[in-house]
C-alpha cells in the first residue's frame, strides 16, 4: 500500500510540473545568436562626411561574400559611400561592432545610426531596396 501511495504522489507531482511547464513562456526576445550594431562610428570608415554609408562586413572564406560586396559597389553614388569590411584586414571593426556573421551589410546614416541592415546572401535588386528603404525613411539628404 505505501508504494501505491509513493507511487500516486510522484504521478502527481510529474502532472503538476508538466502543467507548468506547458504554461511557462520565456518574458525576453527570442535571442537569434546574431548581432547587428545599431551605431557606427563615421570616423573609423571612408568619407565620413557624405550623408550615407553602405558597409559590407564580410571575409574571404564566404562564398556568399563576393556578390554582395559586387552588387553593394552597384549603390555607390554622390551621397552614398560603399565600403568593404573584410574580416581579415579589419578585424579590429569586426571586434568594435561585434559582427559575428558574414555577409553584413549595414546601412547608417551621417550620424552614424544604422537604419537598416541585411543578413546573408541576397536576392538580386534586394540591397538597393534596403537602402533607398533607408533613405525614404530618413531622408536627410540635402536637395
Amino acid at each position: 500500500m505505501d508504494r501505491l501511495l509513493v507511487l500516486a504522489v510522484v504521478a502527481a507531482l510529474a502532472g503538476l510540473l508538466a502543467r507548468l511547464l506547458q504554461r511557462w513562456r520565456p518574458g525576453g526576445p527570442v535571442a537569434t545568436g546574431w548581432s547587428v550594431p545599431g551605431h557606427l562610428d563615421r570616423a573609423d570608415f571612408a568619407e565620413p562626411n557624405v550623408p550615407w554609408l553602405v558597409a559590407v562586413f564580410s571575409s574571404t572564406d564566404c562564398p556568399t561574400c563576393a556578390p554582395m560586396v559586387a552588387e553593394a559597389h552597384t549603390l555607390a553614388a554622390a551621397q552614398v559611400v560603399i565600403q568593404e569590411v573584410p574580416a581579415e584586414s579589419a578585424s579590429e571593426l569586426h571586434d568594435r561592432y561585434q559582427v559575428d556573421v558574414v555577409p553584413m551589410l549595414v546601412v547608417a546614416d551621417g550620424d552614424g545610426l544604422v537604419r537598416a541592415h541585411h543578413l546573408g546572401p541576397s536576392a538580386p535588386g534586394e540591397l538597393r531596396a534596403v537602402l533607398e528603404g533607408a533613405r525614404s525613411s530618413h531622408s536627410f539628404d540635402e536637395p
